[in-house]
């Protein structure tokens, strides 16, 4: 195509648009390369829509709301040029390399949280108490937010991992807010409080001014202060997001004259130039009333100026930046529209108080014909619906502004916001009706004569707001509840989210949320009580799912001191590591909790649970079983501190009373190994009074080690005369070799040597083996396995209604379960089994031994022992095991008899 041809065509398309080809038009059309991915108000948390834009890949992080509709932006004039596609060759990753760093800065607030609650809890946090905790709260969220949405803005928005990255920021976001509310309100609660006008100064004000007026009803009015901080913390979170914005959408005009490109065509047409096709529709005066008294319209360049300003006007003004708001008009040469978004501030005057000095009046002396004005352009239908909500946030008309709220963050902003206006009006009425010098021009007619409150604000946000799961979501109920000072509505949600199974981050906010209120004594009843301690408990569980000991500890020593110990005993359960189980006590000594009591508990846990006890597949005498193991590993809880070596013993003995009816020798020589050697000189030393409880332990002690070395000598015994008795060598035959017999000779000689040398080690162990067995029979002060004085309470004190006696064996079951605790059993009725089982059986290895030996006679004595009124052996016979018993001592006779002597193994005369 030649030049000429070129330069035709573009004076064609001029002529057709209706631009001059002397001034040719240079106005950079908006195009979506200038639109990223952008930040919205933080609204429809959980809700997880995003607005509908003709870019699928510039959808917002956070959801649809004012600042995130697609709406609020100019078409394109020129094609869509993807940001994703500039940045391709650097800025797409994988999704692997996205979603963990997304996850890992989100787990970060579980430790970051932990770390400003033991600061505050140890007086090393920042200054404010609580509320510098809780604005550091929000900082983090913050923080993690941010990070989030630089992962959030590299990932392709079609994989499924981007819907779930935004959640994570939406909840983040959502968490942020809250925080930032519950300060701001709170703060305000603890330090101010409700302070009635004073009738008399207020009918003697009238030399006050509206913003006196108003300032008074401020520090007064509970309700109207916190209406205000409820705005101004919806407009700090738009603020905020407005920030995020990309700069080249203020660039909607290149000049700082309004609407030039009809002014333009105005002026032609009135030097006689042609107007161009469809310039009959555009009006033909420049003024700011002129579209609505003519009917027509501006240029279409205008319009969409029009409208792309006026839809960033009401953004400032969400946000609660009018002085934006007006630079922005005046930047695009619109003074009259930001003199018109002047009129709602306060009149006051300096100079009535102060004639010293000569001060500038501020504000609005005609705010009330202002007023209706305002009012009045927000009801006009004739206006877009952006510059009625526009006039409508300015004067105070809900409906007008409820025309572009798309979110329950936006309506509320709407709503408290028309709270605020009605209260300020009422007073500023009342206050002109006395001895002011004009009084005010009438409120409209559709102004509202119901009084809102925040209650009936709710209300109204749950009907309009355009998320229908807005109730669902935690975050605003938080928050709602949190505005309306319902502690107990808010533990009733708390309530109904962990019947639910909360998600871990929202687990976390609302228990730190709940430990906020305790502190500041907004939880006190003893429902509430319960409630908040029952989300703790949970929030210990997800901490112990997490494997993290501190966050355990710490969050455990929240906890009631009567859940503490069977709280943290719990965890200790599934730590196994010698190192990792000294640094869990360390950790609970350090946050303060009973170490002693929760070390015994876990020891007493592991004993008496159903996993550590004999199942039904195993058997009573075999080899040590893994659940076995396990119990008796549980001892380890009790020697990492020698403080606690009596309580090692106890439950040491219950284990090994335990192992010792099933027969279970093997598992109770590591159990007896496992206690350290010195265990009696430390619980019952010269300088220390034993309890009778420590006593009858030391005694049961000794019962059952002298058991036990009884038990290994008659093995090493029964080894011995069984296994290594040297064999006889062979006869020889009478055919054999002189060689053979010099060999049978040698071979007899050894067996001889050997024979003398097992005879000689048989009788030693025989010696050894007797005097231990009857150590068992014959041992002191009662009898084995016999306590001199009855315990009190050996049974379960808590199936007796005694834990709270002070006996040993109550407390150490008090904070067990009572399932649990029924497991425990009786230590009298074990005491009688052990004889009943193991005085006959010694009395059975005796008789082996000592018939084996040929001590018949001596086997005849044991008789004289057993049947003893002192010892009282007979008493732990059954009648099975006597008849066993006599039919042995019958034998032994017979065998003296047989070798010529009486049947008590005197020699016959």
């Amino acid at each position: 195509m030649s030049r000429a041809a070129l330069d035709e065509s573009l004076a064609r398309l001029d002529a057709a648009l209706g631009v001059s080809p002397l001034r040719p038009h240079q106005r950079t059309p908006f195009t979506s390369a200038s639109r990223q991915v952008m930040a919205s108000n933080v609204t429809s948390m959980l809700d997880g829509h995003a607005f509908d834009t003709s870019l699928a890949n510039t959808e917002s992080p956070f959801g649809e709301s004012m600042l995130g509709n697609g709406s609020f932006y100019a078409g394109e004039v020129t094609g869509p040029v993807l940001p994703a596609l500039a940045e391709a060759a650097d800025q797409t990753i994988d999704m692997t390399t996205a979603v963990l760093p997304a996850q890992h800065n989100a787990q970060v607030l579980f430790s970051e949280f932990v770390r400003v609650l033991v600061g505050e809890q140890c007086g090393s946090g920042q200054e404010g108490g609580v509320w510098g905790e809780v604005l550091e709260y929000e900082t983090l969220c913050q923080q993690q937010a941010q990070h989030i949405e630089k992962i959030f803005r590299k990932m392709p928005r079609q994989h499924q991992a981007s819907f779930k990255t935004r959640q994570m920021l939406q909840q983040l976001v959502g968490e942020r807010n809250m925080w930032r509310l519950l300060r701001s309100l709170y703060l305000d609660r603890q330090c101010r409080s409700e302070t009635p006008l004073d009738d008399a100064a207020d009918m003697a004000g009238w030399l006050k001014s509206d913003q006196d007026v108003v300032t008074e009803l401020y520090d007064a009015s509970r309700e109207i202060r916190e209406g205000q901080l409820v705005v101004d913390w919806l407009e700090k979170s738009a603020s905020e997001a407005l920030q995020q914005l990309p700069e080249k959408l203020e660039h909607y005009t290149d000049s700082h004259v309004a609407w030039e490109n009809t002014l333009r065509i105005v002026k032609a047409s009135a030097r006689g130039h042609g107007q161009g096709v469809g310039s009959e529709r555009l009006i033909s005066s420049v003024d700011p009333d002129a579209p609505v008294r003519y009917g027509k319209v501006l240029h279409d360049l205008d319009q969409e100026d029009e409208r792309v300003l006026v839809r960033r006007v009401m953004l400032c003004l969400r946000s609660g930046q009018e002085a934006e708001a007006q630079d922005k008009c005046v930047a695009s040469g619109q003074h009259w529209r930001a003199a018109t978004m002047e009129g709602w501030k306060l009149h006051h005057d300096p100079n009535v108080m102060d004639t010293t000095k000569r001060s500038p009046v501020q504000g609005n002396p005609y705010r009330d014909v202002w007023k209706r004005l305002a009012w009045k352009a927000s009801e006009d239908t004739r206006l877009s619906q952006y510059q009625r909500a526009m006039y409508g946030s300015l004067c105070g008309n809900l409906s007008a502004m409820l025309l572009v709220c798309n979110d329950w963050e936006d309506v509320l902003w709407a709503h408290a916001r028309a709270l605020v206006d009605q209260r300020v009006e009422e007073k500023l009425r009342m206050a002109h009706a006395h001895a002011r010098p004009r009084s005010l021009v009438p409120l409209p007619k559709n102004y509202p004569e119901q009084r809102m409150s925040m209650c009936s604000v709710f209300t109204s946000v749950e009907k309009q707001s355009s998320s229908e799961g807005v109730k669902s979501n935690p975050y605003y109920v938080m928050c709602k509840h949190l505005i309306l000072d319902d502690i107990d509505g808010l533990l009733a949600a708390a309530q109904c989210w962990l019947e639910d199974g909360p998600a871990p981050h929202l687990l976390r906010c609302l228990t730190h949320l709940l430990l906020v209120l305790k502190r500041i004594y907004r939880i006190v009843a003893p429902h509430q009580d319960d409630i908040a301690n029952a989300v703790l408990h949970a929030c210990v569980k997800a901490a112990m799912e997490r494997g993290d000991v501190e966050q355990v500890a710490w969050y455990t020593a929240m906890l009631p001191s009567s859940q503490q110990v069977s709280c943290y005993a719990g965890f200790l359960l599934n730590i196994t590591d010698p190192p990792q189980r000294r640094h869990a006590l360390h950790l609970a000594q350090t946050v303060g909790l009973d170490t002693h009591t929760i070390a015994t508990t876990t020891a007493a846990m592991i004993r008496l649970s159903p996993g550590g006890s004999l199942g039904e597949s195993e058997g009573l005498v075999g080899d040590t079983a893994p659940s076995d193991r396990i119990r008796i590993a549980g001892l380890d809880w009790l020697l990492f501190d020698d403080e606690l070596r009596h309580e090692a013993l106890i439950q040491g003995l219950a284990l090994l009373r335990t192992f010792l009816i099933s027969r279970k020798i093997t598992a109770a020589n590591i159990t007896i190994d496992k206690l350290p050697s010195d265990t009696l000189s430390m619980v019952g030393g010269d300088d220390k009074d034993p309890s009778v409880e420590v006593e009858a332990a030391v005694r049961e002690y000794l019962c059952i080690k002298t058991f036990l070395s009884a038990q290994e000598s008659f093995s090493d015994w029964f080894d011995h005369y069984h296994q290594q008795k040297p064999t006889v060598p062979p006869v020889l035959p009478v055919t054999s070799t002189f060689t053979d017999q010099i060999a049978h000779d040698h071979a007899t000689l050894q067996y001889e040597a050997h024979a003398s040398k097992w005879q000689a080690t048989l009788d030693r162990l025989t010696k050894i083996s007797c005097e231990r067995l009857y150590n068992v029979l014959l041992f002191p002060d009662g009898g084995w396995m016999v306590d001199p004085v009855p315990l009190p309470h050996t049974r379960n004190s808590s199936q007796s209604g005694d834990c709270g006696t002070g006996s040993t064996s109550g407390q150490r079951l008090q904070h067990l379960s009572p399932e649990l605790a029924a497991r425990e059993p009786d230590r009298d009725h074990q005491l009688v089994t052990l004889r009943s089982i193991y005085i006959p059986q010694v009395c059975s290895l005796l008789q082996s031994i000592l018939s084996s030996t040929d001590q018949h006679k001596q086997c005849l004595q044991l008789s004289d022992v057993i049947a003893s009124e002192q010892h009282q052996l007979f008493t732990a016979f059954g009648s099975s095991e006597m008849q066993r018993f006599l039919l042995k001592m019958t034998n032994s006779s017979r065998h003296l008899l047989d070798n010529d002597k009486d049947a008590l193994g005197y020699p016959l005369q």
